[in-house]
């Protein structure tokens, strides 16, 4: 799999200026989220209980039904990996409802485990999913990082360049002993042997 597919939730609008993607799925709401920064989706995902300005008829666009197992942002997640995208990132997924921006996260995990590099972003808020792999975060001032483990235990979790370093340690997510942490470098390095891990970059 290869390619950038960028996702636009249908959550609280957020004017993030994503990077450019291969491909731009709007999610229900999420099209008026497109319109308002400026980009115009490849198709349009949802059950369109929320979205409120009209859909151009010769927009691509999957109508989903309302009662459905999959959220709309999960669907276009799988839609994404199904047509061999490895990079996904959300926008406009957090805000607002709670329960949303949890379902959001899982999402976010899921994808991890068919091997996507996944991860929500906004102005204020940076959420990756690390299962069985590494990744690299650059300092960044005024932020701090936390790591959570998503499944019942992530093992082999190693932390170098931060504030607070561990080797090879085990986490829980019945305890969240990787709150708060910061860089002692200009670049932190997190990895994870077993399990889905959490990594989430927050503007103090």
């Amino acid at each position: 799999m290869s390619g950038k597919c960028l996702i636009i939730s249908g959550g609280e609008f957020d004017n993030y200026i994503p990077a450019p993607a291969d491909y731009v799925i709007a999610c229900d709401k999420g099209y008026e989220h497109a319109l308002k920064l400026g980009i115009s989706p490849d198709i349009v995902i949802g059950d369109l209980d929320s979205v409120t300005v009209p859909i151009p008829p010769d927009m691509k666009t999957i109508a989903l039904p309302t009662a459905k197992d999959d959220t709309d942002t999960s669907f276009a997640v799988k839609y994404a990996i199904s047509h061999g995208f490895d990079d996904i990132r959300l926008i406009c997924a957090l805000g607002g409802r709670v329960d949303h921006a949890y379902s959001n996260t899982q999402t976010l995990c899921a994808a991890a485990r068919q091997g996507a590099s996944a991860c929500i972003l906004s102005t204020d808020t940076v959420i990756r999913a690390v299962c069985g792999s590494s990744v690299s975060l650059k300092r960044r001032d005024g932020w701090a990082f936390s790591v959570f483990s998503a499944t019942d235990k992530c093992s082999g979790v190693t932390i170098t360049g931060a504030e607070y370093n561990v080797e090879n340690i085990d986490l829980y997510n019945t305890y969240p002993i990787g709150q708060s942490n910061g860089w002692a470098s200009d670049e932190v390095r997190i990895s994870c042997l077993e399990g889905t891990l959490l990594v989430i970059e927050a503007k103090i």
